[in-house]
């Protein structure tokens, strides 16, 4: 598959090897073990006070990092709560489009509900993004109708199911498949593609005219960019910015 930051992965995935350790996430967090959920490697926010949407967002094959972190903060700040999905781990086990699609409608089963959330934005950076357009037709048409946005971030010319060393490694898969056909089945009305303009992106493939294309500078790593996606997710959404963020402490970043 084209280069994505392979290196880097590799190194972070060799480090970590099979310890999952539990990312924090800097917002109000529910217990998805607790919700039937103990199967499913998930980062649930609820929004401080919510505004009858939710977000499904799928991390890119390094986990659940510093865009994620980053989106989900911005996220919570404008009363959005968001269902992340680790990639990393989920797709350690090889996985299929339906499977990911059942996986998707079980967590909106329960937040949809419990959030009151009538809105949903479904977003993926990198391989998670990759994977979204095959799970897209197999979701339900509720769901599909309730849709308000398709946010791919990063998204490649082909999507495969399963991390594996080679992913790691950016080299080819005999079972990597191209993306191009499935992105005939999005509303592309209802879509927003994000990419680095020194990369070779899915965004730009003709079966996405009529998509909202946002070029960014720089290549594959998107991390800097969680504050272009949740303007995208927000007007699209018809909610105000987020508010600034409280003024940081000595020896804190300032990244939001």
């Amino acid at each position: 598959m084209p280069w994505r930051s392979g290196w880097r992965v590799l190194a972070m995935g060799l480090a970590s090897g099979l310890l999952f350790g539990s990312a924090q996430i800097a917002a109000a967090q529910t217990s998805a073990a607790d919700d039937g959920f103990a199967d499913l490697p998930l980062e649930i926010s609820a929004a401080p006070a919510g505004h009858g949407a939710l977000v499904v967002f799928l991390s890119g094959d390094t986990g659940w990092g510093g865009l994620e972190r980053s989106l989900v903060r911005r996220l919570a700040r404008a009363g959005v709560g968001v269902i992340g999905l680790d990639a990393r781990r989920y797709f350690f086990t090889k996985r299929s489009p339906a499977e990911l699609a059942r996986d998707i409608e079980r967590v909106l089963a329960v937040y949809r509900r419990r959030w009151h959330a009538g809105r949903i934005v479904l977003a993926g950076y990198s391989f998670g993004a990759d994977a979204l357009p095959f799970a897209w037709p197999l979701l339900s048409t509720k769901t599909r109708q309730d849709t308000r946005l398709i946010a791919l971030i990063g998204l490649l010319p082909e999507a495969n199911f399963r991390i594996s060393l080679l992913e790691m490694l950016d080299l080819p898969a005999s079972d990597d498949t191209p993306v191009a056909p499935m992105l005939r089945h999005l509303p592309v009305g209802k879509v927003v593609c994000l990419y680095g303009r020194e990369e070779h992106s899915a965004c730009t493939l003709p079966e996405l005219a009529g998509a909202e294309r946002i070029a960014r500078p720089g290549g594959h790593d998107r991390d800097g960019d969680a504050g272009a996606v949740v303007q995208a997710i927000l007007r699209h959404l018809a909610l105000r910015p987020p508010a600034p963020p409280p003024p940081h402490r000595a020896g804190e970043s300032p990244r939001g």
